[in-house]
């Protein structure tokens, strides 16, 4: 009977043990399995409903914002435009920059265009000219100097 009361004993002390592990693995998987799920839960269910509605959302602003934009711009424009002489003050400073400009660019181009090309013209033109002359009253004040002297 002994043997009988030590497998009883055992499969007692089994039929416990195992009952608590299993219940304690049921436990730890149910916590895990719903924090998971909740957490995939909500990334998949955010980005779900981020995308399906961010782009409609965005279009939408976008578009009414540059309608309303431009409504708002093109009417205060229109109002500063009624009580200011925008073309006369636009006109009279482009005017004024665009000939200060135009005439320093003319000038400093052309003179310097005008330079470049007939440089080497005049210069050729009078190096001949200048020699010659300057040959004859050399020759002519030095002859009669010297001959004075002499």
């Amino acid at each position: 009977m002994k043997k009988y009361i030590v497998l009883i004993m055992a499969t007692a002390f089994l039929g416990t043990g195992c009952k608590d592990k299993y219940a304690e693995g049921f436990a730890a998987g149910e916590t895990a399995g719903i924090a998971d799920g909740r957490v995939d839960g909500y990334n998949n269910g955010f980005s779900a409903g981020y995308n399906t509605t961010y782009n409609g959302a965005y279009n939408n602003g976008y578009t009414d914002g540059r309608t309303a934009g431009n409504a708002e711009g093109l009417a205060d424009g229109e109002v500063y435009y009624t009580t200011n002489d925008n073309y006369g003050d636009g006109f009279q400073d482009g005017w004024t920059q665009g000939y200060a400009s135009g005439n320093s660019d003319g000038q400093t181009d052309g003179y310097n265009l005008g330079y470049n090309q007939e440089y080497g013209v005049g210069y050729n033109a009078g190096l001949t000219p200048g020699y010659n002359d300057g040959y004859d009253d050399g020759h002519a004040d030095g002859y009669s100097t010297g001959s004075v002297d002499g």
